[in-house]
């Protein structure tokens, strides 16, 4: 299949394994999901190399996301 395709688009973040409320504790069962990951040690605000790595995780993130909508027709959103 390929082509624009009407598709609805999956956000993972309005889901409720995605966020901690503030002041409570929850158990959730987190359902097996595939991820693109920076693995490293230090600060993120001060690390050259994270964001060395974030300039070459984001174009691959994207360009996995963009080939999902057309190809396959499954969208979603990109979540840090």
């Amino acid at each position: 299949m390929s082509g624009a395709v009407d598709v609805m688009k999956v956000d993972h973040r309005k889901e409720p394994h995605y966020r901690a409320k503030k002041g409570s504790l929850d158990y959730l069962t987190v359902p097996p999901m595939d991820f693109l990951k920076i693995d490293g040690m230090g600060d993120p605000n001060t690390s050259e190399e994270y964001w060395d790595s974030l300039g070459a995780l984001y174009p691959l993130a994207y360009r996995i996301k963009f080939f999902s909508k057309i190809e396959l027709g499954r969208d979603y959103v990109v979540i840090p």
